[in-house]
């Protein structure tokens, strides 16, 4: 049931049609945002987060630490209600920033960034049939490349992925099918 009130422009009057649920309820309940919820609070983690929600509706995300230097990652599982702790992806001398999570039909997670010591674009995976990430794979390493990357994943499975080339101040382009 639903409560709809409106002001008045003409007598400044509060009109109301009520049923039961209030309208405040209703926006709060149904069309708000929850209240921020802490996953990480080590120092100075969280930059540069990436978001994907696989087919069972649980969460993925990650993020780059800068205290540390490294690509982390979380889950958010359904079922359970709870996340995971964070995982270290790469630990690799500083790498991780601007990461781009996608996921592909079969649940994998797909991976690109940027590794900030050698200025290369950057790319792993997690296979959810064998529960394991991929060891780091350099797209490419070709002047500085690799920041804002941007993942996308088609109908097909394949890989797609947007990213900046500092150097020339070019839009490159990649696919993997």
């Amino acid at each position: 049931m639903v409560t709809m009130s409106w002001s008045s422009a003409i007598d400044n009057r509060l009109d109301a049609q009520q049923d039961s649920t209030s309208l405040s309820d209703i926006v709060v309940a149904h069309v708000g945002w929850s209240s921020p919820t802490t996953l990480d609070n080590t120092i100075d983690v969280g930059m540069y987060s990436s978001l994907a929600i696989d087919s069972n509706d649980n969460l993925h995300v990650a993020y780059y630490d800068d205290w540390n230097g490294t690509l982390e990652y979380m889950t958010y599982n359904d079922s359970t209600s709870s996340w995971s702790t964070p995982v270290s992806l790469d630990s690799t001398d500083r790498v991780g920033k601007n990461p781009s999570l996608a996921i592909d039909s079969n649940d994998n997670l797909h991976v690109t960034y940027l590794d900030v010591t050698n200025y290369n674009l950057e790319y792993m995976t997690y296979d959810a049939s064998a529960s394991s990430w991929s060891t780091p794979l350099t797209l490419d390493s070709t002047d500085v490349v690799g920041l804002e990357s941007s993942l996308a994943i088609d109908s097909y499975d394949n890989l797609h992925v947007t990213y900046w080339d500092s150097t020339n101040g070019n839009l490159e382009y990649m696919t993997y099918d």
